[in-house]
Formats: C-alpha cells, structure tokens, sequence
C-alpha cells in the first residue's frame, strides 16, 4: 500500500472545485458563445481527470476495490487526451481559424477519443498502477506539438497573455505525463495540466465578463459624447468622424472607416488610422464586402482575412467586422472595423458592439441630411417668400389678406393707400377698417366658393373708383385664410360704357334703314305682281328679292340681338321674388310653337316646391328661353329637350339637355363669346347670330350666378345655370 499524500489530495480537491465553479460560471454568463463552450467542456475534462487521479490516490493508499483504479485511470486517460485535442481546438478558434462545421466536428472526435478509452479498458486487464496506453501518448504528443505551433504561428497577435501562458502550461503538464512512470511525475502532471487550465479558464473570464464590466463605464461615456455631436448638430464630418474614432478605440481595432451611399457606389467619409492615399476612395454596389453591404444588408465578421476584394492590402489586414447602416430600411452606409493580421481576432460580442456604434453613424448621418435639406428648403422658402413680397408690395394693384378670423395679416402699399389703412393696422380685424360695403354681403358663398378651390369675384366702388375684386383662399387642405386682389377697373369700364353706347347708337341707326329697305321690298314684290312681266324674268326677279330679303332679316336680328345684349348690360335689374317653376313654364310656353314644328317634346322636372330667389324675372326668363331654344335648333326632329330644376345646397340649378349634335371639346370654352358660332359637323344649316349664350352669361353675371356645360359630340350638350336660393321668408328687397 503506497502512503497517503495529503498535499497532492488537497490540491486535487481544490483544483476539482475551483474547476467546478468556473465551469458554472461560463455557463452561465453565455453558454452559447463556441469559445465559452470549448471551455467549458475543457473545464469539465479537467474535473475528470482530477477526479480520476482522486480515485487512483484513494485505491493506492487504502487498497480498496479495485474498480475505483479503474475507474479513476479511466477518467484520467480520458481528461488528458480529450483535454489536449479540446486545447488545440480552443486555440484555433480563438485565433480565428475555423471552418463549417467546425463544432460538430470537434465534438466528434472527442466521441471516438472516448469511445476508444471505453473500450481499452473494457477490454484488458490493467495492473494497478498508473499506466498509459500505447497510442494515447501520441494523441497526447500530436495535440500538444499542434498547440505550441499555433502559439508561435500567432505569437505576435493580439492572443490573452493569461491564454498563452495557460495553454503552455497545459501542454508542460501534458508533456510531463509521457515521461518514465518511475519518475513519479504522474501527480504532479495533473496538478500542472490542472493549474494550466484554471489560468484559461481566468482568462476566459477576465476577456467575457470583468474587462466589459470594466470599460462599460467608458462605453457609456462614448455612446454620451456619440449623441451629444448628434444633439449639437454638429458637421457630418465631425459626428462621423468621432464615431469611428470611438469605433476602433472600443474595440481595441487598429484602424476604422465609415462609407456613405452616393448613388450607385459607397464613398469613404471618415477614417481612423488609414493611409491618405484613401481620402477620395470608393467602392462600388457589390463590391468587395463594403459594396456587398449596399446589397445584402447584413453585419459580416470575418476573424482573419484571405481575399482580394479589400481596400487594403490582405498582407496587412486581419479580423474584420463590417456593418451596414440602416436608416428607413435602407443602407445609407457602412462601418467598417478591422485589425491587423497579427492582432485581436474579432468576436460575436465585438460585432455586436459595432453594430451598437453603427446604429448611432446611421442617425448621425440620416439627421445630417435631413438638416441639410431642412436648410435648403427653408433658404428656398425665404427667397420665394422674399421675391413674392418684393413682387406683391411693388405691385399697383392693392392687395390683402386675412386669417380665419378675418385679422390683417398683410396689406402692400398700394392696399394701404385705397383702403386707407396703417402699418399698425396688422392684426386687427378688417370688419371694423374698411367700409361695410366693402365686405362681401353673403361670407357664406365666399367660404363655399373658395373651400372647392375657386375664385369669388364681385365689384366694388371705393372713392369714385371700380375695383374688380377677386378673393381666393389661403392654405391648401383647409382654409388658412383669404386674399383679395383689387383690380382698377375704372377706365375698362367708362371705354366699354363708350363702346357699348357706340354700338347700340350704330345699331339703332341701322337697324330703321333695314326696315325701310324691307318695307320697300313688299312694296316691290306688289307691284312686279302686278306688273306685265316675261314668267322666266319675274321667277328670276322672285328669287333676288327673297335672298336680299333673307340678308336684310339676318341683319336685322344681328342688330336685334345687340341691342339686347347692349340693353342688358346697361339697364339695371328690376329686382323682384322669382319662382323656379313660373320661369321655366314661361318659357317653355313661349317657345312651344318652335319646338311643335320638328315635333320636339319637352320634359319638364322641378324636384322641390316654391324655389325662390330674388332677380329680375324678366331677363332669367329670357337667358332661360335662349338656352332651350338653342337647345331645340341642335336637336334632330322627334327629338326631346329636358328641363330640369332642383335644389343643390344653397343654390337653385337649371338643368338644360338636349340630344342633338354636341360640342367638341375644344370650342367650349369659346361659346359664351360674343358672335362665336361653332362649325362642328351638323351645324352647317342652323341658323343663328352667335349672340345667345353671350346674352345669357350677361344676365347671369348680374344675377351672380353661373353657367357651365358638359357635352360629348354625338350625344348632346347639357347646360347648368346656378343662381342663389333664398326661402320666401328671408327675402329683404333692395
């Protein structure tokens, strides 16, 4: 019986808890991360082995059943061998070398190291004393010489001291193990290899959880002054730039730089450590892993470098990490991090870290341009607020607006001087400024008219002078306001007084010579009657008397018809309560001769009882008349002409139909002007004078109402006439 070491027991126990408790910490500080894991299964083979050599110490010093030496070698032999390829395996991923598949594979092998002891020690009868298996020592010897190699094939990067210093002496404790069993180093093999894992295990932990509670402070201080040049607003250049300062000095990374979209390519922006030849540098969409990132949009970590799509040198870059900057679901950017061959090898936490630093450069720059375009709209906005006062204040007509609440808001210099107002004045109601007449009487058609988008226009006398005065609204959706534009229109209003009187004294002075000449016409055709004439000459005499008494007729009704029109505009309206319904019947009464001789039939519709409204009855019964009889002249013989009235909110509307000819489209913002006759197929043989519907829009302009019309050639036209309804009852005579 070999005698009881206590020293080696104690520091087996110690080893075996400690191992235990780190264990659980990594676990539970991330047990997804690989290198955590390889760790940790690290850690749990070194509890096995130690408490094999438990076991063997326990069964040597106290004889007891042989099955604890059994089982303890096993779980020895086993730590060892599967401890050494779980080393190799750490170091590899810790350098960044790795592969699809990576874990899988690994965990693999590590089964058939198992698998293979199992069945060594199932299988032969071992003597009690602490042996090797012939081909564990060289599973023990590869994986020891493959780990010192990646330690010196990567001595110069950014490796843990504590990690190298750790795997070191793990391979020592390994190393030991293959010496002569007579040496007595078995023990004290364990305890190195077991001593050599603990400082990875330290490692580990120092790197994953006390370095980033450590500089959270710091980080927190970064992302603080991050957003700060965000919130102060400062230069793109200045915010980008200590974002990728940051970048590289919280990740330890050797150099940095921040891309912007720039149409079809990603320009550089700012750069941490890189050479000037890269000032003016980019990339273009899916090029190299910047430009991917224009299409892929997804964060990219790449522990060592092997390509040719870099803008540096793969000679000189190592670990990268590259992230897109998303603002709006769309790329405006890329940072990009990375490290020398020979230096840090990135990882997930890094990467999450950069994609932390990446969100705020994509607010950064997104906030940039959005205040750029902020200044370049409100710089547009004051120059075209500034030419539009210089224009409107300049302008000699007067002009003026107000809010909703009828407040001046401005008035130019002009709009001063008629309505005799002061710089003061802004901001008073204009109700108690100007005289009353000078406010529209009905406010109400004013909202109604310019709410759909028009333009209410009325006349307006101020001082001995006409203003036209057109009122439009302020605002787009909802009606901010008003501004009335004042336009002189006295002189156009004393030249066609001249003018209107002109021609109605010329066409009075013709209108007696025609009369005379078709008087004398008769006169003649009584005595050729009577007279002894040749029958060939007398039907060539007939004839040129009926195409000269044709002329004189059209001439006659020409004239008839400006002196109407000229009689309409010059007289005032005899203002009375005029019924819908009396002014329709009346004229369709008086124009059912004509429509009786092509067998047109009327159809008459008034869809509400007594709609009333003030006017002069007898010229809206003869705009009304005009209407229908154009209305029966463009409609084929058996035809019908429809006559509709209704109530459309506030107003009453005539609706005039007919199923003749139609109007192109093109001459129907002509038809209203005065002697305008449309040559549109089918109209070659009606007659007319093309003064009508100059007439008709005459009575309604006085009335302040309006006429409108749809019409499709071939399918009839459609006239609507709109004039205010008031009930009986409200109705005050002026």
């Amino acid at each position: 019986m070999l005698s009881f070491n206590p020293f080696i027991f104690i520091v087996n126990v110690c080893t075996l808890a400690l191992a235990l408790a780190f264990l659980l910490l990594i676990l539970w500080y991330d047990a997804r991360s690989a290198v955590n894991q390889l760790v940790a299964l690290l850690l749990s083979f070194t509890i096995a082995w130690n408490l094999g050599a438990i076991l063997i110490e326990v069964s040597q010093s106290f004889e007891v059943n042989n099955l604890f030496f059994e089982l303890g070698n096993f779980l020895t032999q086993v730590g060892f061998v599967a401890s050494n390829a779980l080393l190799y395996a750490l170091l590899m991923r810790a350098v960044g070398i790795t592969f699809r598949f990576f874990m899988p594979i690994a965990l693999s092998a590590l089964a058939v190291l198992i698998g293979y002891n199992a069945l060594l020690i199932l299988s032969s009868n071992m003597p009690q004393q602490l042996q090797v298996t012939s081909i564990n020592p060289f599973f023990i010897l590869l994986f020891s010489i493959m780990s010192l190699l990646i330690i010196w094939r990567y001595r110069q990067s950014n490796l843990s001291r504590l990690l190298v210093i750790g795997s070191v002496v793990v391979v020592i404790g390994h190393m030991s193990s293959l010496l002569n069993t007579s040496l007595g180093l078995g023990a004290l093999s364990t305890t190195i290899g077991s001593i050599g894992t603990l400082i990875i295990a330290v490692s580990l932990i120092r790197s994953a959880i006390i370095l980033p509670l450590h500089s959270q402070e710091s980080q927190i201080k970064a992302l603080h002054d991050v957003n700060l040049s965000i919130t102060k607003r400062a230069t793109e250049t200045n915010a980008l730039q200590g974002i990728v300062n940051q970048a590289a000095q919280w990740l330890n990374a050797d150099a940095a730089a921040i891309f912007k979209v720039d149409g079809e390519q990603m320009r550089l922006v700012a750069g941490y450590q890189l050479p000037s030849t890269l000032d003016d540098y980019h990339v273009q969409q899916g090029e190299g892993i910047v430009g991917q990132l224009m299409i892929d949009q997804k964060s990219r970590l790449v522990r060592q470098y092997d390509g040719d799509d870099f803008f540096l040198d793969k000679q000189v870059v190592g670990s990268i990490l590259a992230v897109p900057l998303i603002y709006d679901q769309k790329v405006i950017g890329g940072l990009i991090i990375l490290c020398g061959r020979y230096s840090k090898i990135f990882q997930e936490d890094d990467l999450h870290q950069a994609e932390l630093l990446a969100a705020q450069a994509a607010v950064s720059m997104s906030v940039n341009d959005l205040f750029l375009q902020q200044t370049s709209l409100v710089q547009s906005l004051t120059e075209a607020h500034n030419q539009l006062h210089a224009v409107i204040s300049s302008t000699e007509n007067p002009v003026i607006a107000v809010n909703r609440s009828l407040e001046i808001i401005f008035a130019n210099v002009k709009a001063q001087d008629v309505l005799q107002l002061e710089e003061e004045d802004q901001g008073r109601s204009i109700m108690g400024m100007v005289d009353v007449d000078l406010i529209p009487p009905d406010l109400k058609k004013v909202i109604k008219v310019t709410r759909a988008g028009g333009t209410y226009s009325s006349t307006v006398s101020i001082a001995d002078r006409e203003y036209l005065c057109q009122i439009a609204k302020l605002g787009a959706d909802r009606i901010e306001g008003w501004v009335a534009v004042l336009n002189d229109v006295t002189e156009l209003k004393e030249l066609d007084r001249v003018k209107s009187e002109m021609v109605r004294m010329t066409s009075h002075d013709l209108k007696n010579p025609i009369q005379a000449a078709l008087a004398n016409l008769d006169l003649l055709r009584d005595d050729i009657e009577h007279a002894t004439v040749v029958a060939e000459t007398k039907s060539e005499i007939d004839l040129s008397i009926g195409n000269i008494e044709r002329q004189l007729s059209n001439m006659e009704r020409i004239i008839s018809g400006i002196l109407d029109l000229e009689r309409v505009k010059a007289s005032g309206l005899n203002w009375e309560i005029c019924q819908a319904d009396v002014v329709v019947n009346n004229a369709l009464e008086m124009l059912q001769p004509i429509a009786d001789m092509k067998s047109i039939r009327f159809d008459n519709k008034i869809t509400a009882d007594r709609l009333t409204f003030v006017g002069d009855k007898v010229q809206f019964e003869r705009a009304i008349a005009n209407l229908v009889e154009n209305a029966i002249k463009f409609t084929p013989e058996n035809g019908c002409v429809s006559v509709h009235v209704y109530n459309d909110a506030d107003d009453i509307i005539f609706e005039i139909s007919d199923t003749g000819i139609g109007i192109p489209e093109t001459m129907q913002d002509h038809i209203f002007e005065r002697f305008y006759r449309g040559e549109q197929p089918g109209a070659e043989d009606i007659s007319g004078t093309g003064l009508g519907l100059s007439l008709v829009r005459t009575v309604l302009e006085k009335h302040q109402g309006r006429i409108w019309l749809k019409s499709e050639v071939g399918a009839g036209t459609t006239f609507y006439v709109s004039v205010q309804h008031q009930p009986e009852s409200t109705i005050q005579l002026r």
